[in-house]
């Protein structure tokens, strides 16, 4: 398998009403169904590798508006059948409302484009007059959104009417902390859905020296996101190297196969997108460490950084048909001197309130007998398990 030669990034989204001339639930959602799966950064030459790894939209940076270059750009999508993110670039904002009129007008006539995205890490007022004027252009109403790396909740709610759909990334290779810092970042969106309705999760896929991502810790990170409630994800590596390590491709084309993959038996984004959130299981950790690494987060009652844990056994109960799947993780991990134990290895016991005689360990060819309604597992540092039943 030859490795990704662009950027991407873990992150969620939404498409135009008539893109492809698809019915509405092969749309992306928020409008559509489909589970967003999105490469940022990447260049035509990639596109058939992305749609081959089951990734259905795509985004490039770009400092300037190029009418050509941007029309081969939408035609090669179009024909591996991949949605564009619009970067619209921070270089442009001082210009003129007739120019913006101008290039948004012309780019909203683009059936495959799916939502905009607005230049990254501004405040709100700087590129509210840009969102308005999209919302008031754009005939389909897609969606803005943006990568903010801000975890301050009175910032994150001035987005209020701008921005539609917020991106936030989990790199803990990058940044050097335990991989519970995914859901630090992803704790206090939670707290501003009111103002920002979905969030995408953003994984690293790029090579670090010295402290590059594993496969394991990048599904771990794709794990996460979906139990602190993202809808979409996407994968970042540009200007950060691009000779991605190809068990982490590996990893990220199986959680696509997962989540968007041709067997509706196994697929799990409809689960995700579509399932109602329910809280009947309860789980406990029978031995092994209670809590993950201490990592940095945000405190917004305090207003300053501090270092917090989280529970090691972390679940999504979601119903989806007749059928209930849990989305399961294990956020322990040897991490001195962040964590003072030696070994991060779980038993969890959970405990269902219908009646089953076993439940199904998702691709990983095994069942789990259960007794008296409660059935026991084993989670490696940072394992992930999805149960149905």
């Amino acid at each position: 398998m030859r490795c990704f030669k662009c950027a991407s990034v873990i992150c969620a989204l939404f498409v135009a009403s008539q893109a492809f001339s698809m019915g509405k639930k092969e749309h992306l959602f928020p409008e559509g169904q489909v589970f967003p799966l999105i490469m940022l950064a990447v260049g035509e030459s990639d596109f058939a590798q992305v749609r081959e790894g089951e990734f259905n939209a795509v985004h490039r940076y770009q400092r300037e508006l190029n009418q050509k270059e941007l029309s081969k750009y939408y035609a090669s999508a179009r024909k591996y059948n991949l949605q564009v993110v619009q970067q619209l670039p921070a270089e442009q904002l001082p210009n003129s409302e007739a120019w913006w009129q101008e290039k948004i007008t012309w780019l909203a006539s683009h059936d495959n484009l799916a939502w905009w995205y607005l230049p990254e890490e501004k405040r709100a007022l700087e590129v509210k007059k840009l969102a308005d004027l999209i919302h008031s252009i754009d005939p389909l109403k897609r969606p803005t959104a943006t990568y903010l790396a801000w975890q301050k909740e009175p910032l994150l709610s001035e987005f209020k009417g701008v921005l539609d759909i917020l991106i936030k990334s989990s790199y803990p290779a990058f940044y050097a902390e335990p991989h519970a810092t995914v859901l630090a970042w992803l704790t206090n969106i939670s707290d501003v859905r009111d103002s920002i309705p979905i969030s995408i999760g953003c994984s690293e896929l790029f090579h670090l020296k010295g402290n590059s991502p594993t496969a394991k810790g990048l599904r771990f990170d794709e794990y996460a996101s979906l139990v602190m409630g993202v809808k979409g994800m996407a994968w970042y590596s540009w200007a950060r190297g691009k000779d991605v390590d190809p068990s982490l491709e590996k990893e990220a084309r199986q959680f696509a196969w997962e989540m968007n993959g041709p067997d509706n038996h196994t697929r799990l984004g409809p689960v995700v997108i579509e399932g109602e959130e329910i809280n009947r299981i309860t789980g406990k950790v029978l031995s092994g460490p209670q809590e993950s690494p201490s990592t940095k987060f945000f405190d917004v009652k305090k207003n300053t950084t501090v270092l917090r844990t989280w529970p090691s056994l972390l679940w999504k109960e979601k119903r989806f048909g007749p059928q209930t799947y849990v989305f399961s993780v294990n956020s322990a991990e040897v991490y001195p001197p962040r964590a003072s134990y030696t070994s991060a290895e779980i038993l969890a016991e959970f405990t269902i309130p219908n009646p089953t005689k076993s439940v199904e360990v998702l691709f990983e060819g095994r069942k789990i007998p259960v007794k008296e309604g409660k059935f026991v597992d084993k989670f490696d540092p940072l394992g992930v398990h999805i149960y149905r039943y």
